[in-house]
């Protein structure tokens, strides 16, 4: 007599181990298209540093950022203002802004902007002047 094992659980527990790994390879996708995935607290945290860098407060309906080749941030719906202002001194539809790379590695501290694109922007003239004379003098060396 031999003692072989029935035929029957055999095939179950393999398909029980295919369906888990199947689960579990389908949930490793899923992190990983959430991790790389470009998330919206990666573009508000790109809005806080840029606002720290200008001394303003922004605060944007939509915000799109792309990192390959030069950085681009797209605001939709952008207001700024200064801290503790009561009118905002930037309205803009749209803004799209393109900048080194040095500025992002330096957090803002050199602040160099390639290209900028504003879709219908409203200034508020007293509290732009009111803003700029507030700012540090520009060093030497800057272009406009």
């Amino acid at each position: 007599m031999s003692a072989a094992l029935p035929a029957g659980p055999r095939p179950r527990r393999w398909r029980r181990l295919a369906a888990l790994a199947i689960a579990l390879a389908l949930a490793l996708l899923v992190l990983l298209t959430a991790w790389l995935a470009p998330a919206p607290r990666a573009g508000r945290a790109l809005l806080a540093l840029a606002g720290h860098a200008l001394a303003l407060e922004l605060q944007a309906d939509g915000v799109d950022y792309h990192l390959r080749g030069t950085p681009q941030l797209e605001l939709r719906g952008l207001v700024a203002r200064q801290p503790g202002a009561p009118r905002a001194l930037l309205r803009a539809r749209r803004v799209f802004v393109a900048l080194p790379w040095h500025t992002l590695r330096t957090r803002g501290a050199d602040l160099t902007v390639q290209r900028i694109e504003l879709d219908g922007p409203v200034l508020d003239l007293p509290a732009l002047q009111h803003w700029l004379a507030s700012r540090p003098p520009a060093k030497s060396g800057c272009r406009p």
